[in-house]
């Protein structure tokens, strides 16, 4: 389990709590702005202020234009939240989120949440999604009012959300009804979502999965009685975690204490192991303290303590360098994300290519563990060289990074001929935003046929990937203006579409 990285990361928080025809909702408000706070503070995460977007009182236009624009730059995680009124249609039984002149027999003026699954999807003439995992928190629930400040809205809207490969979380189960009690800080499934949070979870790893986040927040609203919230956890989406844990701190040391317990560790005999320490729990603590503390010198003075405590091996007794490096090569890519913030373009891409150094050493030492990883690291340090306007070593790293997939999908063809085609799509768009069109066009073709060839080989496991495929494809023979060869493409989607829902 990894925490989803914030640089990476694009949230949307939509808050609508003022009605014409509906009761307010006062607490939304406050829920958004404290989960913002939450998404934004490094203690807990750490996502960039600028990624995450933050709307009162949206209308329909401007919770589609944010969430367009989030899908666009998403690459790691995309995170949609709305608190508010829901509305479901009454013939349709679709699922509508209430906008200020929304009301039960007004439902033209609300938007339907169809339009913004298809846009997280990315279906349609929308943009292609590069978010690897997408979260959606739904603060909004069953017509009629339970009680003074309720939310209402319909049945089945757990089925209504149910969005492949993304992690849904709702308010209430589908025959209750959600709360937004009056005199209350926050609505009552926000206000434990947040508590959670800021508490952690006392006995949970150090990062908190949106499973784990379900199971506390479900537990904590139903000990009170309060209705019960659900989720759709697909492709084991229930395993993004976009929290570090609170609670997990309690019992590492402080990063006063880090050196001086690891004397201790080395100095006995017989060690316990204390893997925890550095496999992403004590380092990330400390880092996350010392970044939190608004000071730079701090951090450098972790990542240069030679004292730090290592991983060690719970059978052996040996120290597991290569894990100290990898924690330290994130934490370095971290802290690189933080210089560009602060418009130190310059230490930023130092401090990135040391942490691409670790990488390349880690895989030229072990390349069967850790050539991977480069791979990932690479294609992740694309986007930040594209943010710094550096193009041609923005190609060169995504092409550096299709040729490691190459080289594992010849050694293992089962394993990465899947990552071998994403590699192929990812070089191609970006060949295209440098406008090397025939050569953009030669890789998402080379794409296309392992897709095929899965396809072809295996169609229950990989024929609806291929569909996927062509219809990402489409957006961008588009884009090129090469409206003819989208809707062959297009008619070949459907095509597949048509054979599956046989």
């Amino acid at each position: 389990m990894q925490l989803s990285d914030p640089a990476t990361s694009e949230a949307v928080l939509i808050g609508n709590y003022s009605y014409t025809q509906m009761e307010d909702l006062p607490a939304v408000s406050n829920n958004v702005e404290r989960l913002a706070e939450l998404l934004c503070d490094s203690k807990y995460w750490g996502l960039p202020s600028k990624n995450c977007t933050k709307v009162a009182q949206a209308s329909r236009d401007d919770i589609l234009d944010s969430v367009h624009k989030a899908t666009v730059k998403a690459v790691d995680t995309l995170i949609f939240y709305f608190a508010g009124h829901g509305l479901i249609h009454p013939t349709t039984g679709e699922l509508y989120l209430g906008v200020a002149e929304a009301a039960p027999g007004l439902l033209f003026k609300a938007l339907r949440y169809g339009d913004v699954r298809d846009l997280i999807l990315g279906e349609g003439s929308g943009p292609r999604i590069k978010a690897r995992k997408k979260v959606v928190i739904l603060d909004c629930c069953w017509s009629g009012l339970a009680l003074d400040g309720g939310m209402s809205a319909g049945d089945r809207a757990g089925q209504l959300t149910n969005i492949a490969g993304t992690y849904i979380l709702t308010a209430t189960a589908e025959t209750k009804q959600a709360l937004a009690p009056p005199g209350e800080r926050y609505t009552a499934f926000t206000g434990e979502l947040i508590s959670v949070i800021e508490e952690g979870i006392i006995g949970a790893s150090e990062l908190i999965s949106m499973a784990s986040l379900y199971d506390e927040t479900y537990t904590r609203l139903t000990s009170r009685s309060l209705p019960e919230p659900q989720q759709r956890n697909r492709n084991n989406s229930g395993f993004i975690s976009i929290f570090r844990n609170i609670a997990h701190r309690d019992g590492l040391p402080s990063p006063g204490r880090v050196s001086e317990q690891n004397q201790a560790l080395q100095s006995t005999p017989t060690n316990p192991a204390r893997e925890d320490l550095m496999n992403g729990s004590a380092f990330e603590v400390s880092y996350g303290l010392a970044r939190s503390s608004g000071t730079f010198s701090s951090v450098d003075q972790l990542l240069a303590d030679s004292n730090f405590p290592h991983a060690i091996n719970e059978d052996t007794g040996k120290v597991h360098d290569d894990e100290k490096l990898k924690s330290l090569a994130w934490s370095l890519h971290a802290r690189s994300r933080d210089l560009a913030e602060a418009n130190q373009q310059q230490q930023a891409m130092a401090t990135a290519q040391e942490a691409l150094e670790i990488h390349r050493n880690l895989a030229n030492r072990d390349p069967d563990t850790h050539l991977e990883g480069l791979a990932d690291y690479l294609e992740s340090h694309v986007y930040q060289l594209q943010d710094f306007k550096q193009r041609k070593a923005a190609i060169a790293a995504s092409q550096e990074a299709l040729e490691i997939r190459r080289r594992l999908a010849k050694i293992n063809p089962e394993k990465h001929l899947e990552s071998l085609a994403r590699s192929l799509d990812f070089h191609s768009r970006n060949l295209a935003d440098a406008s090397q069109r025939d050569a953009a066009m030669a890789t998402a073709q080379e794409a296309l046929e392992i897709h095929r060839n899965l396809a072809n080989r295996d169609p229950d496991t990989h024929l609806e990937g291929l569909a996927d495929y062509l219809e990402s494809h489409v957006y961008q023979l588009k884009e090129m203006g090469l409206k003819q060869e989208a809707l062959a493409v297009s008619e070949e989607a459907i095509s597949i579409r048509r054979r599956l829902a046989r």
